[in-house]
């Protein structure tokens, strides 16, 4: 439970203040999204990164409940396939993040990650052992 608990803080911490930065940075952050959709060494450099810590949360938290700690395991596989298609598939999802950029899809699915933030940080930190 308290490597559950770890988790969620660190992952809901981590989504606020990344989505926070972005509402505040929507230029910037349009900018990078830009930049790495067109930047092969970035996209893998991203692409690893996402897989690499997908894989970590599959590997130590595979729990699937009907609770927060479920919700944590979902971002895990989230994050593993997203990298995974990232990188066998670098080319169709470069086009993909490009056409998405244009219809302003990064800025809904940081509202999302912002929700998901605050719910798994409030959820793991008055969870009762």
């Amino acid at each position: 439970m308290a490597y559950s608990i770890f988790l969620g803080e660190f992952i809901g911490i981590n989504f606020i203040i990344m989505s926070l930065a972005f509402l505040f940075n929507k230029k910037l952050h349009e900018k990078a999204y830009n930049e790495i959709a067109e930047n092969s060494t970035l996209w893998i450099l991203v692409s690893g990164t996402t897989f690499f810590f997908g894989l970590l949360i599959v590997f130590t938290h595979n729990i699937w409940s009907m609770d927060w700690r479920g919700l944590v395991t979902l971002v895990g596989w989230i994050l593993l396939v997203s990298g995974i298609l990232r990188l066998c598939f670098q080319t169709k999802m470069m086009q993909y993040c490009k056409k998405a950029t244009m219809k302003k899809l990064p800025h809904r699915l940081v509202w999302v990650m912002l929700a998901v933030g605050v719910f798994l940080l409030y959820a793991s930190l008055y969870t009762i052992y």
